[in-house]
């Protein structure tokens, strides 16, 4: 079968985030407004705390869920250094929550910056 997530997650507050999703276009935008105000905590393995996701979205007639942890994730084998270098990133996945046994699918994620002069960052992922 095809991943799903296991965790359980944070309830967004509707006044931090926001979701649009496109069934045309198949864009899915997830807005928050107000990072300071999720929670934080680096999560380890399947742990629930520090997780936000967003509403269950349809975009291109299949549904999407986009998780985000801002504290990092880690694994319960990683070792300490690796723990301590995963807690200054942050974690972002998308979920597929549709039906189909095939799917092929090509993503790419932007965090746009608010502070002025700074850059936004795109990464763009593999086909899944």
């Amino acid at each position: 079968g095809r991943p799903q997530s296991t965790a359980m997650a944070t309830a967004p507050v509707e006044s931090v985030c926001k979701m649009n999703a496109s069934s045309k276009t198949g864009a899915i935008e997830f807005h928050i407004g107000a990072w300071s105000s999720l929670p934080s905590e680096h999560v380890v393995g399947a742990a629930t705390q520090g997780r936000t996701c967003s509403e269950t979205m349809q975009a291109v007639s299949d549904q999407w869920l986009i998780e985000v942890v801002p504290g990092g994730l880690s694994l319960p084998s990683d070792t300490e250094e690796e723990v301590q270098r995963r807690k200054e990133h942050v974690a972002i996945f998308l979920f597929y929550k549709g039906d189909s046994e095939a799917l092929r699918a090509k993503f790419s994620i932007t965090l746009v910056n608010q502070l002025p002069g700074k850059a936004d960052w795109t990464r763009d992922g593999s086909s899944v």
